[in-house]
């Protein structure tokens, strides 16, 4: 996972699974402060976001567990939150308990602990195996160590057994209450408002490794179309078919309530591009997203990804510039809105929105 950035630019955190989890400043000289934060390889893939900045600017909230060794294939026991501070010092919070089973995923919302838990639902990736009879997903406050809201997934996919959770995006709303729009496999769009029962949404994308973002004031999603190109890949062979250019949406915006679109990016894959999720300005104003590089050459797999900034608005594309890397790098914004980061490796430029 390459850098993510404070909110307030001035520390970073890095995780990776061979070395934990690793906080510093982003000033040349300060102490770099490093934490064990194991999580199982078959469980990681799942989730994307195990780690998340504390509304002081200071502290992470993340994630660890007992996993097998060597490898770190398989899991031993349910994830254990915790915080972590620059300053060296790492706080184990409450255990999170369900009747359902061991906490297996865990999704931050905001900035003060509150989440999206997955309960009871992956005793296949553990050693032993167990039977899982009744996967639950919860709203959680992890900082009490406190189940605000279960619901089985019985109760909103045909087999529970048979589904996970694609992707997550939430928000807090003014009364402090979880908002979120989840995917589930094989093919449901849920929106779930604490203290409401989950509902699904009318939207019609497949949700199968579809990336979106729920906007500041909760009333739309914007959401990734994966375009790419088809055809064959076979990146070390030079007598590989060229792949076939695919032109459609890049990204579309739609309004929760009715599940029409508002505007949609479209543009054309003339290679075979992977979308990270899009990020939108805390003010709402402004969208950050990924797209095909308008330079592709099927015969040139290290060109960058293009990062766009996109008038929420109007859904325009005031500007484009390359995130130096082929692969998925995280984007963000400052507090303020008034900055853009791309983090690529050990890597983190910064760019000024000018009005």
């Amino acid at each position: 996972m390459p850098f993510q950035p404070s909110p307030d630019s001035n520390y970073f955190f890095q995780f990776d699974l061979s070395t934990g989890l690793t906080l510093g400043g982003l000033e040349a000289g300060t102490p770099l402060q490093h934490f064990d934060a194991d999580i199982a390889l078959g469980n990681i893939e799942y989730f994307e976001n195990p780690f998340q900045w504390f509304h002081d600017g200071r502290s992470v909230l993340g994630v660890t567990q007992d996993v097998m060794k060597p490898g770190g294939g398989w899991m031993l026991g349910p994830l254990r939150p915790f915080l972590a501070s620059v300053d060296g010092k790492i706080r184990m919070l409450p255990s999170l308990v369900n009747e359902a089973g061991p906490l297996d995923e865990l999704h931050w919302v905001g900035n003060r602990g509150l989440a999206i838990a997955l309960f009871g639902a992956k005793g296949a990736y553990y050693r032993p195996e167990h039977i899982d009879p009744q996967p639950t997903i919860a709203l959680v406050d992890a900082l009490s160590g406190r189940v605000i809201q279960p619901v089985p997934l019985a109760d909103l996919v045909p087999d529970a057994s048979r589904t996970n959770i694609n992707h997550v995006s939430s928000r807090v709303d003014e009364r402090g209450r979880i908002e979120a729009v989840i995917t589930l496999a094989p093919g449901r769009w849920i929106f779930w408002r604490q203290g409401s029962a989950p509902r699904q949404l009318p939207i019609s994308v497949n949700p199968w490794s579809t990336r979106f973002t729920l906007s500041p004031d909760g009333r739309t999603v914007l959401t990734m179309r994966n375009l790419t190109a088809s055809g064959s890949i076979c990146e070390h062979n030079p007598n590989c078919p060229i792949p076939t250019p695919n032109t459609g949406p890049i990204a579309e915006l739609y309004d929760l309530k009715s599940g029409k679109i508002i505007w949609a990016i479209t543009g054309t894959a003339k290679d075979f591009s992977s979308y990270g999720p899009p990020v939108i300005s805390p003010d709402g104003r402004y969208a950050l997203i990924t797209m095909p590089d308008r330079d592709q050459n099927s015969r040139n797999f290290s060109l960058p990804n293009t990062v766009a900034l996109v008038a929420m608005a109007t859904g325009k594309v005031l500007q484009r510039f390359p995130s130096s890397s082929p692969y998925i790098s995280p984007i963000g914004f400052s507090n303020d809105s008034r900055d853009v980061w791309v983090s690529v490796g050990r890597r983190l430029t910064t760019y000024s929105i000018v009005e």
